[in-house]
């Protein structure tokens, strides 16, 4: 069966025939050391695999949260100093506004300070 949206197949022949070998000889391997090992060895080494791998991803899943959170903080900062900025510059009808309210009280004679 082709690929949906490009003229290739759905299977990676190549990655295929690079890792099947090796899938079966670890099968070969492993159902031999299984026979040969005690259970509680078996078990110890299965235990002690997943710890490992249960470790490496727990490390590199809160590596990428914290690199998400750094990038959510920066981009929440920049949302806020943009906002800022945006407030800091007054549109040209309230600066007109505030220019005749000073200007109004300054002839009504009051004291601007």
């Amino acid at each position: 069966k082709p690929h949906p949206s490009r003229r290739k197949p759905l299977i990676a022949f190549e990655v295929a025939l690079m890792m099947e070998p090796m899938t079966m000889l670890g099968a070969l391997v492993g159902t031999t050391l299984n026979k040969i090992f005690p259970s509680w060895l078996t078990t110890l080494m299965l235990v002690l695999l997943l710890s490992f791998t249960a470790r490496r991803t727990w490390a590199k899943g809160r590596e990428r949260w914290d690199k998400e959170r750094a990038r959510l903080r920066c981009a929440a900062d920049e949302s806020q100093q943009s906002g800022l900025l945006a407030a800091e510059q007054p549109s040209a009808a309230s600066e007109r506004s505030s220019v005749l309210n000073l200007a109004g009280a300054a002839a009504a004679g009051a004291d601007l300070r």
